[in-house]
């Protein structure tokens, strides 16, 4: 269950939040997502931190429908290469699985002297 890795090069002390995450593919992002958790073990777990606050928005598609979705931005250090959008994310100490909206990625320059590999803060926005 423990898949990803940590990076033992940057500090965890600040990451306090506790995810565990679903890789959802294309056959699957039709079905339910409380229903997909519950079916399937979780892909891999990683500790994170929030950077700002659970926005609550007004989406409005075609001029036609208009709908509430709440919008969250957290960041890890962990390893988390395999996670992608539409992959969801249960954020404990939060109410909800979230969907992964968009992945970013920012090098961590200040560690290139001790790996070869580039390291990567990743900064997922979700919603739900």
């Amino acid at each position: 269950m423990n898949n990803g890795s940590v990076n033992i090069f940057t500090s965890r002390r600040t990451n306090f939040l506790e995810c565990e995450y679903w890789l959802v593919s294309k056959d699957e992002r039709d079905k339910d997502k409380s229903q997909l958790t519950y079916e399937k073990i979780a892909d891999g777990t990683f500790y994170a931190k929030i950077e700002n606050s659970i926005e609550n928005t007004s989406s409005v598609i075609a001029q036609t429908f208009m709908f509430d979705s709440n919008n969250l931005s957290i960041s890890t250090n962990d390893c988390i290469n395999d996670i992608k959008r539409n992959c969801l994310v249960k954020v404990f100490g939060i109410s909800g699985i979230w969907r992964v909206d968009s992945v970013n990625k920012v090098p961590i320059k200040s560690i290139y002297q001790f790996d070869s590999d580039i390291q990567y803060k990743t900064y997922l926005e979700l919603r739900r």
